[in-house]
């Protein structure tokens, strides 16, 4: 577990801003909530500590702030705790909808209580994010896909899976550098998550090495490859800059989509699908989705 001094903070409230001075952190920001989400995204932050005292009425009001939260969510996937918000009952449904990762009531908040909170949502973080990209890890990407087909078992849905495999990267790292490498691939993370229109159905994470996959929940198969096929095609538009000059990285997949029918399907055998694909994709000349 990486240690806590490297945690990134990012906060509404010069209150808070003077409470987590002393906390052993890489950065603390205090940014105005009007560019919070924005600036939460731009800075890679992992945690988002929100002041709800320190909002106006109107985004005090609960269908606002649950606005507000979800916005925060999907910015950059960072964990985020809510403090000064007195209805307990509230609270706890932010918390069971994955919108905040704790909360501390009014009159509960102190240096100690705070500095404790925000460590322990920076070890969720990391419990769940690849360290390079910050998108998922593998763990949490196996647990949520065996979840996913689970449900649609039961609930005859459609679920898509997307493995997609950035184009002889081998080659990028020899001739290159690895420090490119490391760019390409926060590059492509970024451009599958600009693609995303469905942030909170599409489960976007580094499945090791290169590869990368796409769990898109209550998706067919066509909207899952038209995701993938948008990443391709916006992958191949951005370039990646290295001391040579631009470098494009194209990027091959395989999609699959499971309907819930067949009970006896298990979630490795929908990677194995996909991987078959996305092998059949490199065959065929890379820079291509295969479904």
């Amino acid at each position: 577990m990486q240690d806590l001094n490297q945690a990134r903070i990012i906060t509404n409230s010069n209150s808070l801003d003077h409470l987590l001075n002393g906390a052993t952190t890489k950065d603390l920001v205090s940014a105005p909530i009007e560019i919070l989400p924005t600036k939460a995204n731009e800075d890679n932050c992992n945690v988002v500590v929100l002041d709800y005292a320190a909002l106006s009425s109107v985004q005090q009001n609960d269908a606002e702030l649950t606005k507000l939260l979800r916005t925060i969510k999907h910015a950059n996937g960072m964990k985020t705790i809510l403090v000064n918000y007195g209805n307990e009952e509230m609270a706890g449904r932010f918390f069971e909808a994955g919108l905040i990762v704790d909360y501390i009531l009014p009159g509960q908040v102190t240096p100690t209580r705070t500095k404790a909170t925000v460590h322990g949502a920076y070890r969720d973080f990391l419990g769940e994010r690849d360290a390079l990209t910050k998108t998922y890890n593998r763990g949490y990407l196996t647990s949520r896909l065996e979840e996913a087909v689970e449900d649609t078992k039961k609930t005859l849905g459609t679920v898509g899976f997307t493995l997609l495999d950035l184009d002889k990267f081998k080659c990028v790292n020899d001739e290159y550098g690895h420090n490119t490498g490391d760019v390409a691939l926060r590059t492509f993370a970024g451009v599958m998550k600009s693609c995303s229109l469905k942030p909170d159905r599409d489960i976007i994470g580094r499945w090791g090495g290169e590869e990368f996959v796409i769990i898109s929940l209550q998706t067919d198969l066509t909207g899952a490859y038209n995701l993938a096929e948008k990443i391709r095609i916006k992958m191949g538009q951005t370039p990646i800059p290295q001391d040579k000059g631009e470098l494009i990285v194209t990027v091959s997949g395989g999609v699959i989509a499971y309907d819930g029918v067949d009970t006896g399907i298990t979630y490795k055998e929908l990677v194995g699908k996909a991987d078959q694909l996305l092998y059949q994709a490199k065959n065929l000349g890379r820079n291509r989705i295969c479904r």
